[in-house]
């Protein structure tokens, strides 16, 4: 929460507010060094700060007036220091303009901090969605108010009984936003137009600004809201405007070099496909130490598919001591069930509320029921990434960039991706999966922290060196080893069918064998992307071998898609267990993996996933999703994005 700090004013300070003409007082910078703000001219677009005395602000009228001046001085955390002051000049310098340097910022309150929203999943997803702290005009709770920026305005001891004020918030600001006051030791809903009374001009007023939503469409509303006092003086002072700017945070999506809290998996009870694959993957998450550990989750439907049900990430404010205060968020995918009429929202992501919700940790939902449904599978959160914090010819991303898989005839929910671009802090990066079958970006790049130029490796696929690995096997006299060994294939009519087959057979497989050249070129057009916008060398690649079949002219993972596993730590890394063949005790593509990882300081660990996720179109990383610790090293507003 923003601390409020209402210290005494000097007898000099007061006789300056009060409008007396005194050494030290008469001008701009003089009065913002005795605290007492800028004193622009009122109605002008600047803060007017404490009136001043008629020769140095706008309030007074014409110079040489008899007439008292009022103290005009609205004041919010401007500096971000998260402390709101009425005795520090820099709270109150160009207070109505919002930069990089300066500028309040204030949370949308999507959360539930006293738990109170529903939890069931027969509820409605409208219903679902409309819960949270934001959605009633009340206070609820001591948490609630921390999650809502404070305002005061500097108390105007000798205001006349006939003094009166108000509090403005500009449009369409104004719809997004509420703002409570805090009388008889309470705060309540300051209504639009609502008076304050001369006596509450006297002691001054303390206020919580709340946000109601996020910014989703820059059109509608860009996130900004301008706060402005006025006050008339009644019949025998002077009134006046103050102006302070305001932002809503945006979401902060994350990367994998943040650290890695708590992974989660759906849990299906009596299934042993789903045990084989949790056990495997709670193993690594115990190894690399992640603190909260693997937590198994009862999806609605059971939905497998965990990556793609949500994605997480934070919004934040300035708090005490350099700290921020935060909300978690865990915004829904905008997959659908059905077409037309009878479409809705993908159940299993109902779980951002069910589940996720609470003290300070909010869901969220944004889709368009008429979507294209052909282009379903892309608005899946696999194909939503962070590409990590970069800089490069000239331009500097510190905190990342959202990267996806969309181009104009092949794209996700036009909304969703309007929602995630108007974050603005990591700006977007679109690629080409349109030649995946399933279309997501996580099926050929991902990242991890790793000393290299570029300060991390993008870890891609390599369907060539796959191909060169298994022909160098043969060469070798391995023709006849197996790969795949006693695992088995779906086909088109659920039945299971061998999966085992030669590397002879699969370097004689047309289809697998044209479909990975065509892969190979698609990958290495998302890499000259890579290169031109991060500038990605040979050096900041971890490359990694397996092939793709063809399925009705697009490409899916033929080998387990080993780039498409979570980032633990620093050092680990679980993938898929690549089932490769086993020649001189060893596995060659697990090996390989262990070697180019190795060569990083990263260590790999192999999880079972072939029945639940390979052969069904995905692998690891599809079926977990992951919470990472916030990023500390900047801060977003300092971007200036």
């Amino acid at each position: 929460m923003i601390a409020l700090l209402r210290k005494s004013l000097t007898a000099g300070m007061a006789f300056c507010l009060l409008g007396g003409v005194s050494s030290g007082c008469g001008s701009d910078e003089d009065s913002a060094s005795q605290g007492g703000g800028s004193s622009a001219s009122a109605g002008a677009g600047g803060s007017a700060g404490t009136a001043g005395n008629a020769g140095a602000s706008g309030n007074a009228g014409a110079s040489g007036s008899s007439s008292t001046s009022a103290v005009v001085d609205l004041r919010a955390d401007v500096n971000r220091d998260g402390v709101v002051a009425l005795d520090d000049p820099t709270e109150d310098l160009d207070e109505d303009t919002w930069t990089a340097d300066h500028g309040a910022v204030f949370l949308a309150n999507l959360d539930d901090d006293e738990e109170a929203c529903p939890t069931d999943s027969s509820q409605s997803d409208a219903d679902l969605a409309a819960c949270h702290d934001a959605a009633d005009d009340v206070v609820n709770g001591p948490d609630d108010l921390m999650d809502m920026a404070r305002l005061l305005t500097a108390p105007w001891p000798n205001a006349p009984e006939d003094a009166s004020g108000t509090i403005e918030v500009s449009t369409p600001g104004r719809d997004f936003v509420r703002l409570f006051i805090l009388r008889s030791g309470e705060f309540s809903l300051l209504e639009p137009g609502a008076v304050l009374s001369a006596q509450e001009l006297r002691e001054g007023v303390e206020l919580a600004l709340e946000g109601k939503d996020i910014v989703r469409d820059p059109s509608v509303w860009d996130g900004y809201v301008d706060v402005t006092l006025k006050v008339e003086g009644g019949t025998s002072a002077q009134g006046g405007l103050d102006t302070v700017r305001m932002r809503v945070a945006p979401i902060l999506f994350s990367h994998h070099l943040q650290p890695l809290e708590a992974l989660y998996a759906t849990g299906i009870p009596g299934y042993s496909d789903s045990t084989a694959f949790t056990n495997d993957l709670g193993d690594a998450v115990t190894a690399a130490g992640v603190p909260e550990g693997l937590i198994k989750l009862e999806v609605p439907a059971f939905d497998q598919w965990t990556q793609d049900l949500f994605e997480s990430g934070a919004m934040t404010m300035p708090g005490e001591g350099g700290e921020q205060h935060t909300i978690r968020v865990f915004v829904r995918s905008a997959n659908v069930d059905g077409y037309g009429g009878s479409a809705k929202l993908r159940k299993g992501g109902r779980i951002v509320f069910t589940y996720f919700q609470g003290k300070d940790v909010a869901g969220l939902q944004q889709a368009d029921l008429n979507h294209d449904g052909d282009m379903d599978s892309l608005n899946s959160f696999g194909n939503t990434e962070t590409i990590p914090p970069y800089s490069f010819n000239g331009a500097s991303y510190p905190l990342g960039r959202v990267i996806r898989g969309s181009i104009p005839s092949f794209h996700p929910d036009p909304t969703m991706s309007l929602l995630i671009a108007s974050q603005s802090v990591q700006p977007v990066l679109n690629v080409d999966t349109s030649w995946l079958y399933v279309g997501h970006v996580d099926e050929t790049l991902s990242f991890i922290n790793a000393d290299t130029p570029l300060g991390f490796a993008v870890i891609v696929n390599d369907p060539a060196l796959a191909r060169q690995m298994l022909e160098d096997a043969k060469t070798q006299g391995h023709g006849k080893t197996e790969m795949f060994t006693g695992l088995t294939w779906v086909d088109d009519y659920d039945n299971e069918v061998p999966a085992t087959a030669t590397i002879n057979e699969v370097l004689a497989d047309t289809d697998v064998m044209a479909m990975s050249a065509e892969a190979a070129i698609e990958v290495e057009a998302q890499l000259d992307l890579l290169r031109q916008e991060i500038g990605i060398t040979e050096e900041d690649l971890i490359r990694v071998p397996y092939l793709h079949d063809e399925v009705y002219g697009y490409a899916i993972a033929y080998q387990p898609g080993t780039v498409n596993g979570v980032v633990l730590a620093d050092t680990h890394f679980a993938t898929p267990d690549p089932h490769g063949p086993v020649i001189d005790g060893e596995d060659i593509f697990k090996k390989q993996l262990q070697d180019v990882f190795g060569a990083k300081g990263i260590t790999v660990h192999f999880v079972e996933d072939w029945n639940l996720y390979h052969r069904l179109e995905g692998e690891v990383h599809c079926g977990s999703n992951g919470k990472r610790a916030l990023q500390t090293d900047v801060r977003w507003w300092e971007t200036g994005r």
